[in-house]
């Protein structure tokens, strides 16, 4: 799917646009946008200079999956179990 998205911040080191509810960041695009378009394609983002034939360019928001998250206090219980034995040897 590619979507026009607003452009929020664009500097030399990074630019960060809209897409529906998701701020994504991009490498610098190095010149002065309002709007670039953005491709979304199988959990990735890319921008593009144009629409394909195949992908239209749409204006409604889309879905997101959720991001992984990982259980800190199981891995911190891993790492502190490591350490006890290699005092206790």
């Amino acid at each position: 799917m590619i979507k026009e998205c607003p452009v929020i911040e664009n500097n030399d080191a990074v630019t960060v646009v809209r897409f529906g509810d998701t701020d994504v960041q991009f490498s610098s695009i190095a010149k002065d946008a309002k709007t670039v378009k953005v491709k979304y394609d199988n959990g990735k983002y890319s921008i593009v200079d144009h629409a394909e034939e195949t992908d239209p360019i749409v204006d409604e928001s889309v879905e997101v999956a959720e991001p992984v998250k990982i259980d800190i206090k199981k891995n911190k219980k891993t790492i502190k179990k490591k350490l006890d034995d290699v005092v206790e040897e």
